[in-house]
């Protein structure tokens, strides 16, 4: 369908456009494309709002507009485990923020880690290591 196959090209050329401090905000854009439409690659949106959390958290340093994008993925009904951990591991990442962060910003991003998260890391906390040996 042509639509999956434009959506396809947006989603893979999201990383060239993240690289420039020119083309941020063309990123930016087209993210916000891909989560709006609801027709096709609805197994993304988690990496997309993974991907968008990060640009605003390490690129633009806006931990406001971070919360609000996490808030936002949170409510999202497609995440895999695999985006809800990324998820969980942005919303850490804000919350130890020293500096550049609202208080209120924080306080709710606790709130957030002690209500929705906590599901998530009581339902994953048990692990299984497995050993092998290295053959030649």
């Amino acid at each position: 369908m042509p639509g999956y196959i434009w959506l396809k090209v947006l989603s893979k050329s999201i990383d060239a456009f993240k690289k420039s401090k020119e083309t941020l905000s063309q990123a930016i854009k087209f993210l916000l494309i891909l989560i709006e439409q609801n027709c096709h690659m609805k197994h993304r949106k988690g990496q997309w709002y993974s991907e968008l959390i990060k640009i605003e958290m390490f690129h633009r340093k806006n931990f406001e507009a971070s919360f609000m994008f996490l808030s936002k993925a949170m409510l999202c009904e497609n995440l895999t485990e695999v985006d809800e951990f990324n998820l969980l591991d942005r919303a850490k990442k804000i919350y130890k923020r020293k500096s550049g962060i609202e208080e209120k910003t924080k306080n709710s991003v606790k709130i957030m880690l002690n209500t929705v998260f906590s599901r998530i890391q009581l339902t994953h906390q048990n692990s299984k290591t497995i050993e092998g040996t290295v053959c030649g």
